[in-house]
């Protein structure tokens, strides 16, 4: 994402050109991917109702915790944000996440009869923006192709390297 911004600039930036705010949203997006996505994984795949309660918890605590980060961080429109003229765009961290909460709202609803719960006020607000931008309604995948992909890892069976590195508590 970073080379997209760069070669260009002219289009939309979606890093803030400030150094101190380029640097928080790569912290967001890390904590999008070490922490907020491999909870996902664990909530999918967990099987007996123990690990299944214990994941949805350690799922929910992430996503607080990285909405926690992006409301934090978002006085200088954090996450989608708007340009000079005022039109919408997505950021870096949008563009990271959104793939995953797209995955969150199927996969999890379809597996494990689970919504993100209505407490989680900005997520909601977030998730039905970001998904009716005209980007993502062009570049989203179909919702019915993510059922088949992700069965393997909701019945335990997976045996890709996130699937182990889940297995094994290494991720």
């Amino acid at each position: 994402m970073e080379f997209l911004d760069e070669a260009f600039e002219g289009s939309c930036k979606i890093y803030n050109k400030d150094p101190l705010k380029r640097a928080q949203e790569r912290l967001a997006i890390d904590q999008i991917n070490k922490k907020l996505v491999p909870s996902i994984y664990a909530f999918l795949m967990a099987q007996d109702q123990k690990d299944i309660e214990d994941n949805k918890k350690k799922f929910e605590d992430e996503l607080k915790a990285a909405f926690d980060i992006f409301e934090k961080n978002n006085a200088d429109g954090f996450l989608y944000s708007k340009d000079a003229d005022q039109s919408d765009h997505l950021t870096a961290v949008d563009i990271s996440l959104i793939p995953f909460a797209h995955r969150i709202h199927v996969i999890l609803s379809h597996y494990k009869n689970y919504q993100v719960p209505s407490h989680f006020k900005r997520y909601h607000a977030w998730l039905k923006k970001v998904l009716h931008h005209p980007a993502v309604v062009a570049t989203i995948s179909d919702e019915k192709e993510y059922i088949p992909i992700y069965k393997r890892y909701a019945t335990g069976t997976a045996q890709s390297g996130v699937a182990q590195a889940i297995k094994n508590k290494k991720a």
